[in-house]
């Protein structure tokens, strides 16, 4: 026999448990599910505390960071409810005209028992069955028989009598919505009365499986059927696995205490067996430790309202609208219970590593997205896989390159020389201050917002890494560069994130991996790639990408962002939202003059472009003078060429010089009509400029 557990009250202590039922034995067979007594269940508890941490005035659920959220999750189930029964509106009234004409006859019934004494008839049939007519005992119970019966049927027609005059006088007095309003109320206790045992007139939603209550017994039977030999030897013998369970966010966690011996990471490393063992989707089932001041013997379970892959998410928060600052934290996934979880990406490096197909490109492009929102931030962006996953950025990367062919990895091993050098000489510029203007001895925000110093955030970004480090001609050089920046770039201002899909020594140096200060993992197959990612000793420590499924990708261990590793679901992020953000980063850079290296080319090449399209739009006939295009297009677009109007007229200089310099040279064009020459340009020069271009 074994005793579960659970609080003493609402005021007891942490430590204070009660016994609360006991389970039978379970049988050898462990697929035998021991059938479980009807107890009742724990009432909602508030989450988990250390022994002795004070409880929270407010509960966690109604605080300021929950409380739209509780709102939200009640809102949704009052939602499922009232359309459950709004659709079964018509089949309730069928349903409680049923009852009522049940109601009609069993109170019938029993007014005609009342009425009939029934009662005396049993006493005067027993008098009788007893023998003892002789004695008048019979003949008594008649009399008085009779005699009742004749006053309750006095009663009844008095009764009645007051009633259908009630009833006349409603009809002819009462409006008809408060003749409706009476009528409903009669039927509706018609109804009650009718109502048999075991039925209900309208019955509870069915409320789906997301909604249900996690309870102590459930999380019993099924650790007991996860086949861990000392979990069920504790249970069988009856010894305590004391366990907390409480609401928190949406969904509900266990604190269980498990038998001597038994570590959590072993339940976690079967999470797929503990879903089905409680009967619920995988992707909802999260067992991870309870943390490094915790014992290993911890298990924290945490059972979701959602599969967390598919649960809604809010939007990324700088989706909209807002910069980004890399030295303060920016918002990148939630965890279990649908909270930000944000990182900081300065004096960080970052590799992320998964399988194909789950979820790594989307968190490569969201650290990518908030690097483009800072606009101090130089950005050096390489898609070594070629698909152009990142292709978005290109338009305020400093340097960008895609594909795994020799020229994108020359154009990476380029950069990473280029970064190489200036290690030392952001380290020459840092000794160069004084302690009062770097106390630190690093690249602070204050150090970096002047631009004379060039301090600025730089952001190296190499997706598919491996590829350079399977290069016979750039693998000793690309790992010896990696790792100078890797262990000088943090202080320095220098941001390096890598991302793999297979991590393994020959693919990504192990001397690398150890100095990544933050991990982000995906779903894995096996422990050693689970460590190279991770980190040395994270599989044997329950941290493990293992346990997730095909069907949880987004959805990875974060490590490094804080004390202990986290669940985290990335956020959604498409290559069309992309691009709009990109652009909100593209005109944030332009407005403060930060746009450089290979997105400040390409820029200028666009514009170069869009002046020769906006002129052949304006300009219909095959020649147009310079003095009479200049208007055109300021109206068109006063913005960009509203500048060239003065005081004494069209600075038609102004727009000779830019045509000529896309190849336009602007010459005498004679009008036939007005019998004169002007400085102008013809049609065939501007087509043959932009045809230059590679835009016809």
């Amino acid at each position: 026999m074994t005793e579960h557990y659970e609080r003493d009250g609402e005021d007891s202590p942490r430590g204070e448990i009660v016994p609360l039922h006991r389970v039978p034995d379970l049988e050898a067979e462990p697929a035998a599910e021991p059938a479980l007594p009807a107890v009742p269940e724990p009432a909602e508890l508030e989450p988990a505390e250390a022994p002795g941490a004070r409880r929270p005035v407010i509960a966690p659920q109604w605080q300021r960071d929950e409380i739209w959220a509780t709102v939200a999750r009640i809102a949704d189930l009052r939602r499922h409810q009232g359309a459950y029964h709004s659709v079964r509106l018509p089949w309730y009234a069928v349903r409680t005209v049923k009852f009522a004409v049940y109601g009609v006859a069993v109170l019938y019934g029993q007014l005609w028992r009342w009425g009939s004494a029934k009662g005396l008839k049993d006493l005067e049939s027993l008098a009788v069955a007893a023998g003892r007519a002789a004695h008048g005992d019979a003949m008594r119970a008649h009399e008085r028989g009779c005699k009742t019966r004749a006053a309750r049927g006095r009663i009844t027609a008095v009764i009645a009598a007051i009633v259908l005059t009630a009833v006349a006088e409603a009809a002819q007095k009462l409006p008809p919505a408060a003749l409706a309003a009476l009528g409903a109320a009669v039927v509706l206790v018609l109804a009650k009365c009718g109502q048999r045992r075991g039925e209900q007139l309208v019955p509870a939603a069915h409320v789906p499986q997301h909604h249900e209550k996690l309870t102590q017994s459930e999380v019993l039977i099924a650790l007991s059927h996860l086949g861990i030999p000392e979990m069920n030897r504790w249970i069988k013998e009856g010894l305590d696995i004391p366990m907390w369970i409480g609401r928190d966010g949406p969904g509900w966690r266990a604190d269980v205490q498990l038998p001597r011996g038994v570590t959590a990471s072993v339940v976690m490393d079967k999470r797929e067996e503990l879903a089905a063992a409680l009967r619920r989707n995988i992707g909802r089932v999260w067992p991870s430790r309870g943390g490094d001041d915790a014992h290993a013997g911890l298990l924290v379970l945490y059972v979701s309202d959602y599969p967390m892959s598919k649960a809604k998410q809010p939007a990324w928060p700088l989706a909209k609208s807002g910069k980004a600052d890399l030295f303060a934290e920016i918002p990148f996934g939630t965890d279990q219970r649908g909270k930000i979880v944000r990182l900081t990406l300065m004096f960080a490096s970052v590799l992320i590593g998964a399988i194909p197909r789950m979820g790594k490109t989307t968190a490569l492009r969201l650290l990518a997205l908030a690097g483009a929102l800072d606009p101090a931030c130089e950005m050096h962006v390489y898609d070594l896989k070629g698909t152009g996953d990142l292709a978005p950025v290109a338009k305020v990367a400093h340097k960008y390159g895609c594909g795994a062919d020799e020229e994108t990895l020359a154009a990476a091993m380029a950069s990473l020389k280029e970064i190489h050098g200036r290690l030392v000489t952001r380290a020459k510029t840092i000794s160069g201050l004084t302690a009062a203007e770097c106390p630190e001895r690093k690249v602070t925000p204050e150090l970096s917002a002047k631009r004379s110093l060039r301090l600025h955030p730089v952001l190296l970004m190499i997706d598919e890494i491996q590829e350079l480090f399977e290069s016979a001609e750039h693998k000793k050089e690309a790992e010896a560069l990696a790792k100078a920046i890797l262990k000088r770039g943090p202080a320095l201002g220098i941001i390096f994130v890598a991302a793999t899909q297979r991590p393994d020594s020959d693919s990504f140096p192990k001397g690398l991996s150890a100095q990544m200060g933050m991990r982000f993992c995906l779903r894995i197959v096996d422990d050693k790639s689970n460590n190279m990612i991770l980190g040395a000793g994270m599989y044997a420590a329950g941290y493990r990408a293992t346990m997730f499924t095909a069907s949880d990708k987004g959805v990875g261990w974060l490590a490094g962002h804080s004390d202990d590793p986290q669940i985290v679901h990335t956020f959604a992020m498409d290559a069309p939202a992309s691009e709009k953000i990109v652009a909100r980063a593209l005109a944030a850079r332009k407005a403060a003059g930060l746009l450089t290296g290979q997105a400040a080319q390409d820029d200028q090449e666009q514009e170069d472009v869009s002046l020769l399209r906006d002129v052949l739009e304006v300009m219909p006939e095959e020649a147009l003078w310079l003095e009479r295009l200049a208007p055109r297009l300021a109206g068109k677009r006063p913005e960009v060429y509203g500048s060239w109007r003065t005081e004494d007229g069209w600075r038609c200089d102004l727009l000779g010089s830019a045509l000529r310099g896309l190849g336009v040279t602007p010459a005498q064009q004679w009008n036939g009509l007005e019998k004169r020459n002007r400085n102008g340009i013809t049609r065939v020069a501007v087509l043959s400029a932009l045809d230059g271009h590679g835009n016809v």
